[in-house]
């Protein structure tokens, strides 16, 4: 959904044109925000992603990434 420096926020649902801020009263659903060092991820895309390490429970959750692979639909 967004994509920050170091990191990206990945919600279940497709948001186009929308920011957290927006949607974050209303949103119902798992959301996380993974570090990362992967290059080239664009807000929209769709992700396989791998934690590392263990997953802190505010909300949005915050992790590590271990993997990330862009899904080509």
């Amino acid at each position: 959904m967004e994509v920050a420096e170091g990191r990206i926020l990945i919600v279940e649902q497709k948001y186009l044109n929308k920011t957290w801020k927006e949607i974050m009263n209303d949103y119902v659903g798992e959301a996380i925000w993974l570090r990362t060092k992967t290059k080239d991820l664009k807000p929209g895309q769709r992700i396989y992603y791998r934690i590392k390490g263990g997953i802190n429970d505010s909300y949005p959750s915050q992790a590590d990434a271990k993997e990330i692979k862009i899904i080509n639909e």
